[in-house]
């Protein structure tokens, strides 16, 4: 996997989604538009945030709301990690809701990594060839899934 990379799906509401790992990088304080939903997948990350300062394991799952301004460092030699940047509008439209109260907690764990693996595995989908061009998903897994559940 390289090193850090970006993921926009312009054919899917615009999510991104962004694999991480870095061990000296840091982010200076920061929001993001829309909510962010990661999970730490090896190493240790910590931010500032809600005016507390935490370290995330792997198995912690970041959870960020709209605009909620935070720092980020790799908290425990290097972090890897997948992280989704999801409008709010997409969100409803995605799950079909109409009101969003938004994150309570900030890095809950991942109780059987059952995020982290499914993050996971989105990365090595978006990271084929044959998938980078959303006209070539017309025959892809997540394409029949997607029809079968319109």
């Amino acid at each position: 996997m390289p090193r850090n990379r970006l993921h926009h799906l312009a054919w899917h509401h615009g999510i991104e989604l962004f694999e991480a790992e870095f061990s000296s990088q840091t982010f200076a304080r920061h929001a993001h538009e829309g909510f962010a939903i990661g999970a730490i997948a090896e190493g240790a990350g910590g931010y500032i945030c809600r005016g507390e300062s935490m370290v995330l394991p792997a198995g912690s799952l970041s959870l960020m709301n709209p605009e909620e301004a935070h720092t980020g460092h790799a908290a425990a030699g290097r972090v890897r990690y997948n992280m989704l940047y999801v409008s709010e509008a997409a969100v409803r439209e995605v799950l079909g809701l109409s009101r969003l109260k938004g994150f309570a907690q900030i890095a809950p764990q991942d109780q059987g990594f059952a995020l982290t693996r499914a993050l996971a595995r989105l990365a090595a989908c978006l990271n084929q060839p044959r998938l980078r061009h959303p006209a070539l998903l017309q025959n892809s897994p997540a394409s029949r899934i997607h029809a079968r559940n319109p």
